[in-house]
């Protein structure tokens, strides 16, 4: 039996029309990748970019809050002080010495009474409290009689 030969004859022409079309279809996948591509840069970037921004807020709301608390506590400290000064100012002793007038001892400038023999230093006007001296007769204020 002869051996059958089967020859096919391929037109050059429709294998050029074949690759073409290939070539064409692969140029188009190409470049919708590189539509996307582009358009996940861009999203990204523009992710990069609002996160930069909400990073630039946080810090901008962190250093106002900083800043609040530290304003707040100054405006405490300074309240404390004022509350200081006037509790040192209503006990402030009145004689105008840093000798006690009993024992003449030498006196602190915040004390109240006397460390070494118990004089109460705080002398006040029982007519209109206004602070005197240990050996004022009458108040400069109210004239009112002191009993020494």
């Amino acid at each position: 039996m002869p051996d059958i030969v089967v020859t096919t004859t391929v037109d050059a022409f429709d294998l050029d029309r074949e690759l073409t079309d290939k070539l064409r279809k692969i140029k188009d996948l190409v470049t919708k990748i590189i539509v996307i591509d582009d358009a996940v840069v861009k999203t990204g970037t523009s992710i990069l970019r609002q996160t930069e921004s909400y990073n630039e807020n946080i810090e901008k709301f962190k250093g106002a809050i900083e800043k609040a608390k530290k304003e707040e506590a100054l405006n405490k400290l300074r309240q404390s002080i004022e509350e200081a000064k006037l509790e040192t100012t209503e006990a402030e002793p009145c004689c105008e010495g840093r000798n006690c007038p009993e024992c003449n001892s030498i006196l602190e400038s915040d004390w109240v009474h006397c460390a070494f023999c118990g004089t109460s230093l705080n002398f006040k006007c029982s007519s209109c409290g206004a602070k005197k001296q240990k050996t004022w007769a009458n108040c400069p204020y109210c004239g009112t009689c002191f009993d020494n």
